[in-house]
């Protein structure tokens, strides 16, 4: 139950892959405004997973039943390092 809910908000992307453009995007203006590293990390790390995630996204229609095993490792990833970079956002604002 739990590792379903965690999976669900990624079933967006890996429906529409181009969307986690958007999410390195928004972690790199956040980068620009705070001048703070750490925020590169999500940013760089969400442009990769975007490119990859293009990829796959061309990869699972020649095949006829795709397994992603990638998913277990990279999506646990993602909500860490985005989740610390929002912390790091909100916690210089203050």
């Amino acid at each position: 139950m739990f590792i379903e809910f965690l999976f669900l908000p990624f079933q967006l992307f890996l429906l529409f892959p181009y969307l986690s453009f958007v999410l390195a995007g928004t972690f790199y203006v956040l980068f620009k405004r705070k001048k703070k590293g750490v925020l590169l990390i999500p940013a760089l790390s969400w442009l990769i997973y975007g490119v990859w995630e293009c990829y796959m996204w061309f990869w699972m229609k020649t095949v006829i039943a795709p397994i992603r095993i990638d998913l277990l490792l990279i999506i646990p990833y993602l909500y860490v390092i985005s989740t610390i970079g929002v912390v790091v956002f909100i916690a210089e604002k203050k």
